[in-house]
């Protein structure tokens, strides 16, 4: 899968209908757990441009001039989390947390490969899988009191399943 693939982002009623237009050049998004706000990351100022990360889209929480992939919403509603990326086309990276004011709230170190993102049930946990020369296949808990414990899987701290890792 190619992590920095650009797309259009449309949504269409459950009871269909004709796609709805959000936005272009769109890398990632997910749903609130309320299904009520969107987040979304996106590239703007072209091709070489910067990326942003906006809940809802318009309001900008983070942005870089590298990617922003894997965005996550916490079921609690207070983080995103995501993969912040080096350039596009790499799956090497870090996962960072922000919160809803756009404050980074925890930053890993930059991994080879990142390979996805979960919260908890209750999401006050992240979970995250990683690729280092050293360490093949591992995984990171982040407690949201700011408590950071490295274990051998995410579901060693509670954190959903991955569909994208099966972390």
């Amino acid at each position: 899968m190619n992590p920095t693939v650009l797309g259009t982002l449309a949504e269409v009623s459950i009871a269909g209908g004709l796609p709805r237009h959000i936005l272009d050049n769109v890398l990632s998004a997910d749903w609130s757990a309320d299904g009520k706000t969107l987040a979304v990351s996106h590239q703007v100022g072209g091709p070489s441009g910067r990326t942003r990360l906006e809940m809802p889209p318009g309001h900008v929480l983070y942005e870089t001039d590298g990617c922003i992939r894997s965005v996550s919403v916490a079921p609690s509603g207070k983080w995103l989390a995501f993969v912040e990326g080096p350039f596009p086309h790499s799956t090497a990276g870090s996962v960072l947390i922000v919160d809803m004011e756009g404050r980074v709230r925890a930053r890993t170190p930059a991994w080879n490969a990142a390979l996805g993102v979960a919260w908890s049930a209750d999401g006050e946990r992240h979970g995250s899988r990683y690729v280092t020369r050293s360490m093949p296949s591992s995984g990171l808990c982040v407690r949201m009191a700011g408590n950071v414990s490295y274990r051998d899987s995410p579901r060693a701290c509670g954190c959903m399943t991955s569909p994208l890792t099966g972390a």
